[in-house]
């Protein structure tokens, strides 16, 4: 019945129209469908074998979420651990978001045209097509989380790939 509704709620425009009671009647059945769906998903459980890693000299991502070991089709989540003296140089996602949270340390932003502090705790996100890196010219290892969405294989941007953890 709900999927019926629903199909005919948008072939019809209803949700667009100005009665009230039409509106929040069909927004209660889109959201029981869509509690419906997520119901019946199933979760994904990722061990720890399962999670590769890209690595460049100084640089290590571990794959902890991707269409390698996942069938998500909305989000990569990766953590990159960086090596005091290291840096991943400028580059872009020209049709991804991205949100980088700071675990562990202090670096540097490498922006278009400037360079921002960023240290644990901070949070950043990045538009699609935002020129962006990250330089740790610090002392100490620096770690975060990147999610980004739609997803990306990262695989392209790193020289290794392996099951063991190179850095650290």
């Amino acid at each position: 019945f709900q999927t019926a509704w629903i199909y005919f709620i948008m072939r019809k425009g209803f949700y667009k129209k100005k009665d009230k009671k039409l509106q929040n009647f069909t927004a209660k059945i889109i959201l029981a469908h869509i509690k419906n769906l997520n119901n019946n998903k199933t979760m994904e459980f990722i061990k720890k074998e399962e999670i590769k890693i890209l690595s460049n000299p100084g640089v290590e991502s571990l794959q902890l979420l991707n269409s390698k070991n996942s069938t998500s089709n909305r989000v990569t989540i990766t953590k990159v651990t960086v090596q005091p003296g290291f840096e991943q140089p400028r580059h872009k996602h020209e049709k991804s978001e991205q949100i980088w949270i700071a675990l562990n340390g202090n670096g540097k932003l490498l922006l278009k045209d400037c360079e921002k502090n960023f240290s644990s705790g901070d949070v950043v996100r990045f538009e699609d097509g935002d020129i962006h890196g990250l330089k740790n010219d610090s002392h100490d290892i620096f770690e975060y989380i990147s999610v980004t969405s739609p997803p990306i294989d990262f695989s392209y941007a790193y020289k290794e790939e392996s099951g063991e953890r190179n850095v650290r």
